[in-house]
């Protein structure tokens, strides 16, 4: 082996490594029903701190909130998991149906038939008694979650209990440049 290939591996792992502690955080449990109480939506006198959900350490200490309960006080609430500009996040409502009940799979096809795909938004209407499927990812977490609202006070606060399916920390070691939301595409 040369010496740029040794060199190479070494840098990957270095840099596999620093990544590694710098997210050594405290991540969520997997399949633990949790309740987390929204005080008011975040346009309607909320912040982050009282409108904001954050599934983990990680995702505060980045400002980064995987949940925004939002709206205009006007009884219009809705949730909006693409909190930022850099979120590629999808919400869909699975109805009135137990989060008990909630798979992984079923978050793609809760009835598990042909053509009987979940429908997936930006954001969504907010619904007592509806449970929710989110795949979120920002920057370098990626996370899939379900919650249902159990209390909801239409100009004020609302109380989710949350599972989590999925969550993880991914290291960037490589990126393609030019991202941007309005470029289109060109020969």
């Amino acid at each position: 082996m040369n010496k740029k290939k040794i060199l190479g591996i070494i840098v990957l792992i270095v840099s596999s490594i620093s990544a590694s502690a710098q997210t050594n955080q405290t991540l969520p449990e997997l399949n633990v029903i949790k309740e987390f109480n929204f005080a008011t939506q975040y346009s309607c006198g909320g912040g982050y701190e009282k409108s904001a959900l954050f599934l983990s350490e990680y995702s505060k200490d980045m400002n980064s909130p995987e949940l925004l309960y939002n709206g205009t006080c006007q009884d219009n609430a809705y949730i909006d998991v693409n909190t930022h500009g850099g979120n590629f996040s999808l919400v869909s409502d699975l109805g009135d149906v137990p989060l008990e009940d909630v798979t992984a799979s079923k978050t793609l096809n809760w009835s598990n038939i042909v053509g009987g795909d979940n429908s997936f938004h930006e954001t969504t209407t907010v619904k007592l008694n509806h449970t929710y499927a989110v795949f979120y990812t920002s920057g370098d977490i990626e996370a899939l979650y379900n919650f249902k609202i159990v209390a909801y006070d239409s100009n004020g606060p609302m109380t989710i209990r949350y599972a989590v399916k999925k969550y993880q920390i991914n290291p960037s070691l490589e990126e393609s440049q030019g991202f941007a939301w309005e470029i289109g595409n060109h020969h």
